[in-house]
């Protein structure tokens, strides 16, 4: 795959390996953006997100030698990143108030015209929408939908139970359609669970 002059993502990567100066200012151009993405997903405000960024990228060139070349590099990126925001979170959740509620269930029939109305709507909309959410709505909705992961997942993620994640996601599903106009709930954008 060649990434920006003529540097393909293996030599990147190798000379990421090899500590070259060159290779991680070419890795950090070219997934920095992805990578801070994901943090201001997850983390408010902006200062938390860009911490958590630098910590990321710094992981990353530690160890990028764990990465076997299976799956795509971002991919790879992009799970730490998410990683990095949910132990972030955990450490600080006294600090960011995350109330854990009871599960209570909603009934939400999921359809795939949710994608479609999705792919209508404006993408600033949405993200607008999303970041409006309850901290702990936006931070399962993100998990599920955005990142694939399974409530089984979330749960030992966030030391909840699966109910209490389905009910989150339930949660945040009708609070996004409601003020996005969507008539059905909002389906998982990826389908691969993790």
């Amino acid at each position: 795959m060649a990434i920006e002059n003529n540097i393909s993502e293996e030599q990147i990567i190798k000379g990421c390996r090899a500590h070259d100066l060159e290779m991680q200012k070419a890795f950090y151009r070219l997934y920095g953006p992805e990578i801070m993405g994901v943090c201001m997903r997850y983390l408010k405000p902006r200062e938390n997100a860009e911490e958590v960024f630098h910590d990321v990228v710094l992981k990353i060139y530690e160890n990028l030698h764990k990465y076997k070349g299976q799956g795509s590099l971002k991919g790879w990126c992009r799970r730490v990143a998410v990683n990095s925001c949910l132990d972030f979170i955990r450490k600080n959740k006294n600090q960011l108030r995350l109330n854990y509620i009871e599960e209570q269930t909603i009934e939400v029939e999921d359809t795939v015209d949710d994608l479609a109305a999705l792919k209508n709507a404006n993408v600033d909309e949405v993200i607008k929408f999303m970041d409006d959410l309850p901290g702990q709505q936006q931070l399962v909705l993100n998990l599920f939908i955005v990142d694939g992961y399974s409530h089984k997942a979330i749960a030992d993620q966030l030391f909840i139970s699966e109910g209490a994640s389905r009910n989150l996601l339930q949660r945040a599903k009708l609070n996004l359609k409601k003020k996005l106009g969507i008539n059905n709930s909002l389906t998982r954008v990826n389908e691969n669970t993790k």
